[in-house]
């Protein structure tokens, strides 16, 4: 009788550990979501807008002023849109496409793109333009894919007669991807190791933009934006997270810009140098 006790005790203890360990087995715990790096976030997003409007993707780069002739980029080649003088510039208009691809080494580079650019005259005096343009540009080998992305559609106008202080309203998007491969498998072929995507879209209003110094520096207005990232693991740019933010980009002067987040308690603001991408929370 003891003996069938101690037996009976013994499958009970064996039936409640078994099903303790299926309870831990069906429900894993949950992964630690790391937390955002907003300080790179921060930079990627102000400084992305700057190098959309001085060239820094390819496209029209503001540096180049009013009065001067036109020059795009295309693969950090001047490409020249025009040579006429100031009279001729009146109602002018630049449209043209592109699309070329080559190599580089081991690297595929494919870039295409549009320009519709019109120079604008107030009493046949030429005071400004409208752009309206698209850039891609992708670089593909065998462990990598580089694309990024751009669009603009803004109008610049003429402050002064020195054509050295002048006003710019419109719109720009980013779109930047990277992916990183791993070793390819004959099998398989290549698989995702890894990916971040970062895409930006900006409302200008109100900016002024000062050339005196010869770099573009736009010293007041206001860039309202949404982004969206997604990343596929924690090794990537902004810590592996998915995310979707909106918030203001406020232009100080000097290079330098606040970038504020909407949504947050506490508030959330950075200072970012637009020259060197450099960040500092507020």
């Amino acid at each position: 009788m003891k003996l069938n006790l101690i037996r009976t005790l013994a499958l009970l203890v064996a039936v409640v550990f078994f099903n303790t360990a299926c309870k831990k087995n069906a429900v894993p715990a949950l992964a630690k979501t790391p937390a955002a790096d907003y300080k790179t976030l921060s930079s990627q997003i102000a400084s992305g807008l700057y190098k959309s409007l001085t060239g820094g993707y390819g496209g029209i780069n503001i540096n180049d002023g009013i009065s001067s002739p036109k020059t795009a980029t295309i693969n950090h080649k001047p490409f020249m849109l025009n040579s006429v003088n100031q009279v001729s510039l009146c109602g002018f208009i630049v449209d043209t496409t592109f699309q070329t691809k080559f190599n580089v080494h081991d690297t595929t580079k494919t870039i295409k793109g549009s320009f519709h650019f019109v120079y604008n005259c107030d009493a046949g005096i030429l005071n400004g333009y409208t752009v309206n343009e698209s850039y891609t540009a992708a670089d593909s080998g065998t462990h990598f894919t580089d694309y990024n992305s751009v669009k603009q559609n803004y109008v610049v106008k003429a402050l002064d007669n020195t054509y050295k202080l002048v006003s710019m309203d419109g719109s720009s998007s980013v779109d930047i991807q990277n992916t990183f491969y791993v070793t390819p498998d004959p099998r398989i072929g290549r698989g995702d190791q890894g990916a971040h995507v970062l895409n930006s879209a900006y409302v200008l209003t109100g900016l002024k933009v000062d050339f005196t110094s010869g770099t573009a520096d736009i010293t007041t207005g206001i860039a309202t934006f949404t982004t969206s990232t997604y990343d596929v693991n924690a090794n990537t740019a902004i810590d592996g997270l998915n995310s979707f933010l909106f918030g203001t980009i406020q232009f100080l002067g000097d290079h330098k810009a606040k970038i504020s987040y909407s949504g947050f308690n506490p508030p959330l603001a950075f200072m970012v140098d637009l020259l060197t991408g450099t960040a500092t929370k507020l």
